[in-house]
């Protein structure tokens, strides 16, 4: 008897669990997109694919279990107001200081991790984040091998180090993957541990440090922040977006060159800054990729109205258009006139196009350091460039406001939210949140 109270006792609580677990898993999948997806049952790759979702999901539906048992009042405050730069973990400020006084004397190649990140530069940001975190917990240097040194200065060149990836290097050194999840963490981090070579750290374009912090117990796996700050910032779906803005605030104090600062408009008042990518099929004609048209020029307008709404809460507005398409420029300049300023030099791009140069490189760093810098911000679908820039100020740059514009098939929206639309596109409030590939600009 007892036993059959027992069993009808697990299947009554099983069920209970199931139903309330209903409307926490509707919530992941509306925060993520995933409304379809495609699965061929009984191959490894649905196997893969049903563990990765519920993996995933896991983290996600634990801290929305956890918003029910907050403070109800505390819901309506910005996590600002409990956070700030003293916040950040203190392995980051210990990471930064080491990198600014013993890596820079240092010779011995145990001491340090080198990056090589790869593709477009906010992908390229993604790479160097997972270099630095990697560096931060095991207590190494930082070494970064790309075209962008002028934006955190000489202090992650490593002396013993020329040239990674080249045969010709003398260095010892071992080829070592950025960890997805927190098994596989564990293993790199007894490899990182016990190696006394130099490690060529293999790191990925796609944001694997939000993947990570997904799947860890930050508090208790990482031992990065208080336990109570992790589950408000799970909660709100800023625990990667805080992280990953505490470290491009301390890799960006480096910045040594000081006309990107003049030459840039990160300080301009009143000014509205547009990101436009249209796409690199688009942008770059002569050069061989699949198309990936993502803004068509006959939306233009709708960019150009959005911004001009927003510039109508300032007594004289600016607007300052960055754009992979030159197209993009001459129209905005013929929208906007005199009020509209750019950075100097044609678009490229630093993966695809072999002309790209330093001073194409400073046209980069100058673009995205406006983006990061401006209270009004205006930007189309799926730019890892303008959402890397949009994370390094967003807890700084307390009353900005951002606009995103795109097919209203990809994306929910609020009416009230709306500020401009046309056709099947529109343009609506968003702010930063979590998401699968890292920090994403969400319509509310």
């Amino acid at each position: 008897m007892r036993r059959k109270l027992k069993l009808h006792f697990l299947l009554v609580l099983s069920a209970l669990l199931i139903f309330e677990s209903q409307r926490y898993i509707q919530k992941y999948v509306l925060r993520e997109g995933i409304h379809n997806q495609s699965i061929q049952i009984g191959t490894r790759p649905a196997k893969r694919s049903i563990f990765y979702f519920f993996n995933r999901a896991y983290g996600t539906l634990f801290g929305d279990m956890q918003d029910d048992l907050l403070d109800p009042s505390l819901r309506n405050i910005p996590s600002s107001h409990f956070i700030n730069n003293s916040s950040c973990p203190s392995i980051f400020n210990a990471f930064f200081d080491r990198q600014k006084t013993k890596c820079s004397s240092s010779r011995s190649p145990s001491d340090w991790i080198h990056v090589a990140p790869v593709q477009g530069f906010g992908n390229q940001l993604n790479g160097v984040l997972q270099g630095l975190f990697s560096a931060a917990i095991f207590q190494k240097c930082l070494h970064i091998d790309w075209k962008f040194d002028e934006l955190v200065g000489s202090n992650f060149r490593s002396r013993t180090f020329v040239t990674i990836g080249k045969r010709s290097s003398k260095a010892r050194r071992r080829n070592l993957r950025f960890p997805a999840g927190v098994s596989s963490y564990k293993r790199f981090a007894n490899f990182v541990q016990n190696s006394r070579k130099n490690l060529l750290l293999d790191v990925h374009y796609r944001d694997r440090f939000c993947e990570l912090v997904e799947h860890a117990n930050i508090s208790r796996d990482l031992n990065l922040l208080p336990r109570e700050v992790e589950n408000l910032l799970r909660v709100r779906g800023e625990l990667c977006l805080f992280l990953e803005n505490c470290m491009l605030q301390g890799l960006l104090e480096f910045r040594e060159r000081a006309d990107i600062h003049q030459t840039s408009s990160e300080n301009v008042p009143d000014i509205v800054a547009l990101h436009i990518r249209t796409g690199d099929s688009l942008a770059f004609s002569n050069i061989s990729v699949s198309r990936d048209e993502r803004i068509p020029l006959t939306q233009l307008h709708l960019f150009w109205k959005a911004a001009e709404k927003l510039g109508k809460m300032r007594k004289d507005p600016r607007y300052y258009v960055a754009s992979d398409n030159s197209q993009v420029i001459e129209s905005a300049l013929a929208y906007f006139g005199d009020k509209l300023s750019t950075s100097e030099g044609s678009p490229s791009h630093v993966d695809l196009n072999p002309s790209h140069d330093t001073s194409s490189s400073l046209k980069i760093i100058r673009d995205w350091l406006t983006l990061a810098g401006a209270d009004f911000v205006v930007h189309g679908p799926w730019s890892t460039f303008t959402e890397k820039a949009l994370i390094y100020n967003y807890y700084q740059r307390k009353r900005r406001i951002i606009v995103k514009c795109t097919r209203k098939v990809l994306e929910k929206r609020s009416n009230e939210r709306i500020v401009e639309e046309s056709g099947d596109w529109f343009c609506a409030r968003s702010t930063l949140r979590d998401s699968s590939k890292g920090p994403r600009s969400y319509c509310v």
